[in-house]
């Protein structure tokens, strides 16, 4: 507005001065606005572009050369917006690039690739912070070690693809099953540990519901599970420890869920089994 009305043709000294100012404000919004290329350029062409068809309408030397000049100036404060945007698209770009990528790694390191369920690292965090809460405030949580029956059946003879399909399929399942703040977490394989934050507030009352549990997973991995065209019916096999009952650490926990698990194998498979310590015998 201010190159076409306030433009005064007669008068060299406020025509100069005019152009001063609208050229310092076009520079301006080179640096306030070059993250935004097109109102950037589109400002500096709506600022100047009036400044040189005033200018070149004088008809005088004079202004012929402020036309030329402003002309100039233009063109370099367009192209110094354009490099500048793709400084800060580049900067932008590379910053975002180092996000991602610190959250691919972290992702990596606390997550199983397979079934995105939390891995080993990320569940001795939970389960250290949880076994501290259990004591703060008394109450009883549960580990729970899952292995899958004869699952090197399946990949042995329906291949690994299958199996993978298996596992994922098994992880849908229990995360389903779970609450919120419960974890499941995949050690390897076919192995998985879960993680119940408060069960009871008695023993026998954490007891109770430990076994409850144990025999919805049981049943929900019984349920037919349909794969690439085979109809797979699996079982497995759950051990189960309390805490804290002792001076446990989460290793000791995780040792204990594990060693009842294997005698759930020994029992038949297909049940759960509650660690008793004469098991490490």
């Amino acid at each position: 507005i201010a190159g076409l009305v306030l433009f005064p043709s007669d008068d060299i000294a406020h025509q100069v001065f005019l152009a001063f100012v609208v050229a310092g404000m076009s520079a301006g919004a080179v640096t306030t606005l070059s993250a935004y290329s097109t109102a950037s350029l589109a400002f500096i062409g709506l600022a100047l572009i009036p400044l040189v068809m005033q200018f070149s309408l004088l008809g005088n030397s004079i202004g012929y050369a402020m036309a030329l000049m402003s002309a100039l100036f233009l063109v370099m404060l367009m192209t110094t917006s354009i490099r500048l945007n793709r400084t800060i698209s580049g900067a932008l770009e590379m910053r975002y690039g180092w996000q991602v990528a610190e959250a691919t790694i972290r992702r990596q390191a606390l997550y199983d690739a397979l079934t995105n369920l939390p891995n080993r690292r990320m569940f001795f965090d939970r389960l250290k912070q949880e076994l501290a809460r259990s004591q703060r405030h008394n109450h009883l949580g549960v580990v729970m070690f899952l292995d899958i029956d004869h699952f090197k059946t399946i990949n042995d003879s329906l291949g690994h693809l299958v199996g993978d399909e298996l596992l994922i399929a098994i992880s849908d399942r229990l995360k389903g099953r779970i609450r919120d703040e419960d974890v499941i977490a995949r050690l390897g394989g076919d192995e998985y540990v879960i993680l119940i934050s408060e069960i009871g507030g008695t023993l026998g009352e954490a007891t109770h519901h430990a076994q409850l549990f144990a025999e919805e997973l049981l049943t929900l991995i019984r349920s037919r599970i349909d794969i690439k065209g085979h109809h797979l019916h699996v079982t497995a096999s759950i051990g189960i420890t309390l805490f804290p009952l002792e001076q446990e650490t989460p290793e000791v926990l995780l040792q204990q869920a594990d060693t009842a698990m294997y005698q759930s194998k020994k029992e038949g498979r297909n049940c759960s089994c509650f660690f008793v310590p004469h098991m490490q015998e």
